[in-house]
């Protein structure tokens, strides 16, 4: 039985918050979920692409 991960990152538009999303995004399955939040939507929306 394979379970779905999810991870939430604060911070995510910088520094080591942007660091661990990639870093998530690049070893989670296909069927896991990276969250991003930080102050500034669009800082996070350009660090989400």
């Amino acid at each position: 039985m394979n379970t779905s991960r999810i991870a939430l990152v604060t911070g995510a538009n910088q520094g080591l918050g942007r660091a661990l999303a990639e870093g998530l995004a690049a070893r989670l399955g296909p069927d896991d979920l990276v969250l991003l939040t930080g102050r500034d939507p669009g800082r996070v929306t350009d660090a989400a692409v």
